[in-house]
């Protein structure tokens, strides 16, 4: 029988274990590798490479306590599974110098062997290294003795590993469990990992050793084909992955939950709690329906749809942008149930609402009459509108054309529905109805909304204005109360000094003497700012050449 422990062997298979085992440690990898190299050319001792596994207590945010208990369950194992399960195992720590100690305080005393590998020296001791320890000991005596850590073989340095590596990876499991069993629910930050065939690895933002994984039935395909490596998104927690080597979390970017973050951080009503969301339905991706109502608390001016929508629906595209261009309804809550079914199958109009008994004894049933051309509408494509409208109202919709209820004698009260006489007028023409809601329209270019007309405001100018004209005369309260008089003053000195025959060859003597008086004084007033002018002229000789000024006068200019 070979040695029990090869020197130089021992190196190469903690080098090949450190580099198998310990490869997502990072640095502790290097340094253990290069530990161990050294040990082929100098004393290193097994307890030096103790000291670097206890490093792991601040590469991983382990407390020390913890890394040596584990050590010792780890050596504890292989002595007890391996060779004797009655051995009374004592650790010595000496935290000062980082050291640690075994003692057997049951080694069977044997007779001296001819060959040394022909006892285990973990359980073992030859009598006459027995009688050093006590001096009365002979065969079959149990003594006390230290463990020469270095005497380990191959196989159990690789058992300790293992058992090491697997208790400190089911401690990071459980802190991550005990830190994230009351986080299911909430959405957090992740960032793209690994792509595999079945779904998406993905590590938290806000704790990078914390890996999660979303598979291909719980994503956003908009979103995930379109990730790079430092790309993040929002996912929700859905449940804990024990037995997941891979990950510790299961998460989903397709959840309400994710629509909802959006909201809070996109309106400002949303997140002070002034309008609520209600419900949700949605088609991730695709489509959703959100109805909204107004808080108790929620201030008399604010209006819940326009307010979600923003002016020029900023606010409800900023949110349709981040889900790469998902459609987003916005559905008015209503206590009252058929009302609530004519708000979530908009945009249709409803023509009446007729309940019916439930077919499969659990969800209520209604007939939704709509006019024949908007039927398709009401379904939506690929029967989205009506999917998304029944997910709400919790119950089963049937969308028939007016047409339809006539052929099947289903009597209906048109008073009943959202449609009005010169909605069917415009229908009947083959027009659609216009929105309920203003659409988008892109400001023009250079256009500042500081200068918009508030029309709120004007309409009360106007109003205030039309108050004052009645209560008192227009024309004084514009140019003055005195106004009556100052006309029949003009007028007066009208008839004096243009209507008198005897006055008025003077009067127009008089007239073209002043006009020709004027364009003196206007050439008189030009020359001298010319001469004012020409006097800081100076001629620039780069810009005119050859060119002579000589030949101009000023005459050339009148």
């Amino acid at each position: 029988m070979g040695k029990l422990f090869d020197k130089n062997f021992f190196c190469y298979i903690i080098k090949f274990v450190i580099f198998k085992t310990l490869e997502k440690v990072g640095v502790l990898l290097t340094f253990l590798y290069r530990k161990a190299n050294a040990m082929e050319s100098s004393d290193l001792k097994f307890k030096e490479f103790l000291r670097s596994i206890f490093n792991l207590s601040n590469l991983r945010n382990i407390p020390k306590e913890v890394i040596i208990d584990y050590f010792k369950q780890s050596v504890e194992k292989v002595i007890y599974g391996t060779y004797d399960e009655d051995a009374e195992l004592e650790f010595i720590i000496d935290e000062a110098n980082n050291n640690l100690s075994i003692i057997n305080h049951k080694k069977l005393v044997v007779e001296d062997p001819k060959n040394p590998s022909d006892i285990v020296r973990f359980i073992e001791v030859p009598l006459s290294i027995a009688k050093t320890i006590k001096e009365k000991a002979k065969i079959d005596d149990f003594v006390s003795e230290e463990i020469d850590l270095d005497s380990f073989s191959k196989r159990d340095f690789v058992k300790i590993l293992e058992n090491f590596k697997g208790l400190i990876n089911d401690f990071e499991k459980n802190r991550i469990i005990n830190d994230y069993q009351n986080k299911i629910g909430e959405v957090v930050k992740a960032r793209l990992s690994q792509y595999q065939k079945n779904g998406i690895l993905l590590e938290l933002v806000e704790n990078p050793k914390v890996i999660a994984f979303m598979p291909n039935s719980a994503a956003n395909k908009k979103i995930t084909d379109s990730l790079s490596p430092a790309d993040t998104i929002d996912v929700c927690i859905v449940s804990l992955l024990q037995d997941n080597k891979n990950a510790q979390l299961l998460v989903s970017n397709v959840d309400d939950k994710i629509l909802v973050k959006l909201f809070y951080n996109e309106i400002p009503e949303v997140a002070q709690g002034y309008v609520e969301i209600a419900y949700i339905a949605r088609i991730a991706g695709l489509r959703s329906k959100v109805v909204v109502k107004k808080s108790p608390t929620a201030p008399a001016y604010i209006e819940e749809i326009g307010s979600i929508i923003g002016r020029n629906a900023a606010r409800i595209s900023a949110i349709s942008e981040q889900l790469k261009g998902e459609k987003i309804d916005l559905v008015q809550y209503s206590e009252d149930k058929k009302q609530l079914i004519m708000n979530a199958i908009s945009p249709a109009k409803v023509i009446d609402i007729i309940q019916t008994k439930p077919t499969n004894g659990s969800k209520s049933a209604y007939i939704v009459i709509v006019p024949d051309v908007q039927h398709t509408l009401a379904i939506g494509k690929k029967g989205h509108n009506v999917l998304l409208a029944s997910d709400i109202v919790k119950a089963k919709l049937d969308i028939i054309s007016q047409s339809e209820a006539d052929e099947k004698h289903i009597a209906y009260n048109i008073e009943n529905g959202n449609v009005t006489d010169e909605d069917f007028k415009i229908l009947e023409q083959g027009k659609k109805l216009r929105s309920n809601f203003k659409s988008r329209q892109k400001t023009p270019i250079g256009f500042d909304d500081k200068n918009k007309i508030n029309l709120d405001d004007f309409a009360m100018e106007i109003a205030e204005m039309q108050s004052q004209i009645k209560s008192t005369n227009f024309e004084e309260q514009l140019l003055g109360s005195n106004l009556t008089d100052t006309i029949d003053a003009t007028i007066e000195e009208a008839r004096e000094n243009v209507l008198d025959t005897n006055n008025t060859e003077d009067v127009y003597k008089d007239l073209e003497k002043a006009i020709k008086n004027n364009k003196t004084d206007e050439k008189d007033d030009y020359e001298k700012i010319a001469k004012t002018k020409l006097k800081d002229f100076q001629q620039d000789n780069d810009i005119l050449g050859d060119i002579d000024l000589s030949d101009i006068n000023d005459e050339d200019w009148e």
